[in-house]
């Protein structure tokens, strides 16, 4: 990655340089220029993989989160040389290490899709991007990078305002996915990357523009893999050891009698009977005896831990509906918003998720969900106070590793790197105007051929995703009521 996004920069400085734009001569490698990095709301730090797996010089100077596990997880394996902050918005600004790259990733849960009634940046986990912009603004580094979910452009308008309270820097609103770089993992992100105004090259947005995109194309290819290969195989001793846990603890046992009398009569089980009957009539076939799903082997409900008989009986409605080309679900949420893979993609995964995936016949693993997102878990050290649960929360919460890299090094390509380091903080009488730029991708997330795709009428694919199951049966007269049918028309294709 880091030699193709070299290549491009050196290329469109070129270009630019031809067309009589103003280019800096002599820019040094990516690898020759060692700039120190500081991380808030750290998480697992993928910033700090990202540098060690791109070969680039840095100096991790200071980390920062809340939860005192992650912590104990970062002084194992990314300790910082200088200090190790506990909460971001009780430390102040006086006294933070001077640092070049500043990276914080704030919390997701007020700009969730997920959150109907969220109050965004009134919330109270919203307080971290308030304090990432106080950092900003008391050390005025040459490059910064923040991180949330696509949800923030919701308020898109009010995120400009507050970046613009930060004088002199350009940000550069960039959505971007792991499937993107050609990782079959979901996981849409919008990243803010800054610059600081005197430590550019480029007098112009357009030539800016010109660099992102020459710098994110290259770097771009389509899913040529299936997620199968950014997990551990079926007969690893971490799955042999899941598969014995789940014995001894009796969840393999099975669920209980869904169409008898032992339940109350509970929403799901309405919409899910409903749904069934929905499948039968838009197939015209009269209704099926209740037998075990024969889809990928180990994927039927009575083999796979689930937990409880919502999960089970969902999965089991999946399995119906798409049969041997369902891939991956996320049984963690209702059947209106599950997330659904029949591509070979594996969905967001979330600190609360809980993704089946078919052909291993079970979940995704704690030590997987790390994995998935390109961190290197066998070079890593697991705290003994971290927990399974624990490494969960740790891979749901985090950025994806190869994401994250390609972003640094765009930000690097932005930079005069004979300058942008140089000690000090400027003058502020010399700041100058804050930008704010959306950047629109014109290359829309592509799979490659090698895998299987549904495709909707559009001949557009369909993926992993919250698609639609395009049944529209007549109403009847045991239609269930009315709330019931929003879940009906939002649910899997």
């Amino acid at each position: 990655m880091r030699n193709s996004v070299q290549a491009a920069r050196d290329s469109c400085l070129q270009r630019l340089g031809s067309t009589g734009a103003r280019v800096p001569e002599g820019q040094p490698a990516l690898t020759a220029c060692t700039f120190r990095i500081a991380t808030d709301c750290s998480g697992a730090d993928a910033p700090i993989w990202a540098c060690r797996q791109t070969q680039l010089k840095h100096v991790h100077v200071f980390s920062s989160d809340i939860w005192h596990k992650a912590r104990s997880f970062l002084k194992c394996n990314t300790p910082p040389c200088e200090v190790m902050y506990d909460d971001m918005c009780a430390r102040g600004c006086c006294g933070v290490p001077q640092h070049d790259v500043y990276v914080c990733g704030f919390p997701c849960q007020p700009f969730s899709t997920l959150r109907s009634k969220s109050r965004f940046f009134q919330e109270a986990k919203a307080k971290p991007f308030w304090a990432a912009l106080k950092t900003i603004r008391a050390s005025r580094p040459p490059m910064v990078l923040m991180e949330n979910v696509a949800g923030i452009m919701r308020v898109q308008d009010t995120l400009k305002r507050a970046l613009r309270t930060v004088q002199g820097y350009h940000f550069y609103l960039i959505p971007w996915d792991p499937r993107q770089l050609g990782e079959p993992v979901r996981r849409q992100r919008v990243f803010i990357l800054g610059v600081r105004n005197s430590s550019v090259w480029f007098k112009t947005d357009s030539c800016a523009l010109a660099m992102i995109h020459a710098v994110l194309n290259s770097v771009r290819k389509p899913v040529q893999c299936s997620g199968l290969d950014r997990l551990l195989p079926r007969l690893h001793p971490l799955r042999q050891q899941w598969a014995d846990k789940c014995k001894r603890s009796g969840r393999h046992a099975r669920p209980p009698n869904l169409h008898g009398s032992t339940l109350p009569p509970t929403k799901w089980i309405a919409v899910h009977r409903h749904l069934r009957q929905a499948l039968r009539t838009r197939a015209a076939c009269p209704p099926r005896p209740r037998v075990a799903w024969q889809g990928s082997a180990g994927a039927s409900p009575s083999a796979i831990s689930l937990g409880n008989a919502r999960k089970h009986d969902l999965w089991r409605l999946l399995c119906e509906t798409h049969g041997s080309s369902l891939f991956a679900a996320d049984v963690s949420q209702q059947a209106g918003r599950v997330a659904v893979s029949v591509s070979g993609v594996l969905p967001t995964i979330t600190p609360h998720s809980d993704i089946i995936v078919a052909p291993l016949g079970g979940p995704i693993l704690p030590e997987e969900s790390l994995l998935a997102h390109a961190f290197p878990v066998h070079r890593m050290r697991w705290p003994n106070e971290c927990s399974a649960r624990d490494i969960a929360t740790l891979g749901g919460n985090t950025m994806h590793v190869q994401c994250v890299g390609s972003l640094i090094l765009l930000g690097l390509c932005l930079l005069d790197l004979n300058h942008a380091f140089r000690s000090g903080v400027p003058d502020p009488s010399a700041l100058g105007s804050t930008t704010v730029t959306l950047v629109k991708s014109s290359h829309p997330v592509t799979h490659g051929g090698t895998l299987p795709m549904k495709r909707n009428r559009k001949g557009e694919p369909q993926g992993t995703h919250k698609g639609k199951l395009g049944i529209r049966p007549k109403r009847a007269s045991n239609e269930p009521p009315r709330t019931i049918r929003p879940t009906l028309q939002t649910l899997f294709a």
